[in-house]
């Protein structure tokens, strides 16, 4: 009988046969990507919920008439700055959050003007603040119980940044693109994350987002 010789090349050291690799599709590939953005948004979110449980703990002490330092958000403003501004209200949820009159007016919410409570990782209780002849009335009059929040317009954190440092308002950053990739988006562009406002919701390819 001929002794026939099994080949060789698709054998491994145990003498079973080797399963040739599969080359991914665009599909997988792309869902692959997708389950790694995801992941990598649930650390940040989990980096963010320790972040604002600090800044919750440090803003448990904030009263009325103190002195704060609102910070931007950096898809908000170009070149984000603090914003000094002085604690008129206190929110009674316990959550810290609080109502700011700067010098050119009460802080409030969307076009519409509407009560806005800064959260508390939105703003740092200055101990020992350098502030204007204008501040500083408001922080008197507040302490004294005097102050008038209907004397005062209602602006916006962008238009409150905006005449602190004589720059142009503009609107919140944000991208449109569904594909999910956003290698080339406004965002990745401007070289900042993708957000929960934009289409992708966070869940991209974004190189920035991770950072």
């Amino acid at each position: 009988m001929p002794n026939y010789k099994t080949p060789q090349k698709n054998l491994d050291n145990k003498g079973t046969h080797k399963h040739s690799s599969i080359l991914s599709t665009p599909r997988s590939s792309t869902s692959r990507h997708r389950r790694a953005a995801v992941l990598l948004k649930k650390e940040r979110q989990i980096k963010q919920a320790v972040v604002m449980q600090k800044a919750q703990l440090d803003a448990s002490s904030v009263v009325v008439g103190d002195a704060v330092a609102m910070r931007m958000d950096f898809r908000d403003v170009t070149h984000p700055r603090a914003v000094l501004g002085i604690v008129c209200e206190v929110s009674g949820s316990g959550a810290g959050g609080i109502r700011v009159a700067t010098e050119h007016g009460i802080v409030c919410h969307g076009n519409k003007k509407s009560s806005y409570f800064v959260p508390s990782d939105r703003y740092k209780i200055l101990a020992h603040a350098v502030l204007s002849t204008a501040l500083e009335g408001i922080q008197l009059s507040v302490r004294s119980n005097t102050f008038d929040p209907t004397a005062h317009p209602k602006i916006t954190m962008q238009q409150a940044h905006a005449s602190t440092y004589n720059e142009t308002p503009g609107g919140r950053m944000k991208c449109s693109c569904k594909t999910r990739k956003c290698d080339k988006c406004k965002c990745a562009k401007a070289g900042v994350p993708c957000t929960s406002s934009c289409a992708c919701n966070d869940t991209c390819q974004n190189k920035h987002n991770d950072k």
